[in-house]
């Protein structure tokens, strides 16, 4: 039996035909001029013995008026193209992700396929191109290369073209092209622009009733020195800035202390079970969809900031911070919110800690000086955490962009692979302490 297979030359023949979008054309104008004004005919002569007529009222010419010359209008800015597509195919759909222009391109192409089979849709398999070349021309971008794919494809190059059209126009769609290494066409899908964000996931964010301090909402990046711009930025913007939309959901519940048992403080199981009871989107299977617990402290203590505790059933779906360790309303406790919501978060997308990329598998380079949500301000060896503060721009690294905008979907999404399979991570590197001293403890500890 042949695998079926949605980049095959098979589905060649049924490729959806790209409507040309209706472009608007634009005139050079260059100036209007006014044309002279003449005199009038002359007068006739009185007759001869007729009395004389008064002098004729000579004719003046007005002045001339003025004229300006008008600037030209400049043609409209061409939009960029990188976003989300989807397109369908026969039974197959694709969510196309393209991002060679906009906020921090990583000049690539991705895509994840589902399946359709009487009425069920499931997954099917992803691909990304890594080193695609990008060519741009006045009337449209072309993105082609090998992609790399879970799945065995029969036409393993990839190539995106995308009309580019001007402000004032709707984004044009995506034709997306499979071709075999040989060069022969394999399918081709019409994908409309969906969205500007690379993936987009709810998110719902509860509270317990024992805090003593208000939740995080936003921080001014430009309270206190930084190496970038000064903007006031929530959860859902840090992530936006990343290319992926944070979806907030209605919940917002507050959980009565008395599941945290007698001690009024958290376990990994409590946790969990608080998730499954007040998670409204939560289900054990794969979701774009995230829970965010703010809870006052932890089983581990008060110099825990924040832990991604879920390791039952389909994990990374749960994470919690802890305000006995980072609540209030300085600037540098606001700081140290953002920094850790976002943190734990990240922890979800299945992101390792920077100094800790090699744990991951198949493993990457530890980057211990990276400038990115994931590093701990206490272990940058450019000066601590006044050297990291004093240099972070409130963002991921672009290792971090790269897996969160296009890893393939089971590394990413919630209930996806495993935390500790997908990343070889241990109970060791969940805990995000307060100091280096008590990392170090908090690591032998729980190893």
């Amino acid at each position: 039996m042949s695998q079926i297979d949605p980049t095959g030359v098979e589905n060649a023949g049924e490729e959806a035909l790209l409507e040309s979008s209706s472009r608007m054309s634009y005139e050079e104008v260059s100036g209007l001029s006014n044309g002279e004004l003449g005199l009038g005919e002359p007068h006739d002569t009185a007759p001869t013995g007729a009395l004389p007529e008064a002098p004729p009222i000579p004719h003046v010419a007005p002045a001339p008026i003025p004229t300006f010359p008008i600037p030209p209008i400049p043609l409209p800015i061409k939009k960029a193209v990188s976003g989300c597509y989807a397109g369908a195919l026969g039974a197959f759909q694709v969510e196309l992700r393209v991002d060679v222009d906009r906020s921090r391109p990583m000049k690539r192409v991705s895509g994840d396929f589902y399946h359709t089979v009487g009425k069920t849709t499931s997954y099917f398999g992803s691909f990304v191109v890594d080193s695609p070349v990008v060519t741009v021309s006045s009337s449209k971008v072309v993105v082609k290369g090998m992609g790399r794919y879970t799945f065995a494809a029969g036409a393993p190059v990839v190539q995106v073209t995308i009309p580019r059209v001007n402000i004032l126009q709707p984004q044009a769609a995506a034709t997306l092209q499979f071709f075999t290494v040989t060069n022969s066409p394999g399918a081709s899908y019409h994908c409309p622009f969906s969205s500007l964000h690379f993936r987009t996931v709810r998110i719902e964010t509860d509270s317990v009733s024992d805090l003593t301090t208000t939740p995080f909402a936003s921080y001014n990046t430009g309270s206190l020195p930084s190496g970038g711009s000064a903007r006031n930025m929530s959860v859902v913007s840090a992530f936006g800035e990343a290319g992926i939309g944070m979806v907030p959901t209605a919940g917002n519940n507050v959980i009565n202390i008395s599941e945290a048992q007698a001690n009024a403080t958290w376990s990994n199981a409590e946790l969990h079970a608080s998730m499954q009871t007040h998670f409204t989107l939560w289900s054990d299977v794969q979701q774009w969809c995230v829970w965010q617990l703010v809870a006052q402290q932890h089983d581990y203590g008060t110099g825990l900031y924040g832990i991604m505790f879920d390791q039952q059933g389909k994990q990374r779906q749960g994470c919690a911070v802890f305000h006995a360790g980072i609540g209030g309303a300085t600037a540098e406790q606001q700081r140290l919110q953002l920094y850790t919501y976002v943190h734990e978060l990240g922890h979800c997308f299945n992101l390792l800690h920077s100094w800790q990329k090699s744990l991951a598998s198949p493993p990457k380079p530890d980057r211990p000086d990276a400038l990115s949500w994931m590093n701990y301000p206490w272990y940058y060896p450019k000066g601590g955490p006044a050297g990291f503060w004093s240099s972070f721009d409130f963002r991921f690294d672009d290792e971090e962009l790269i897996h969160l905008r296009h890893g393939f979907r089971n590394d990413v999404i919630m209930g996806g692979n495993n935390f500790i399979v997908g990343s070889s991570l241990g109970r060791d590197v969940l805990a995000d302490p307060i100091s280096d001293p008590l990392a170090r403890d908090t690591m032998r500890e729980f190893r």
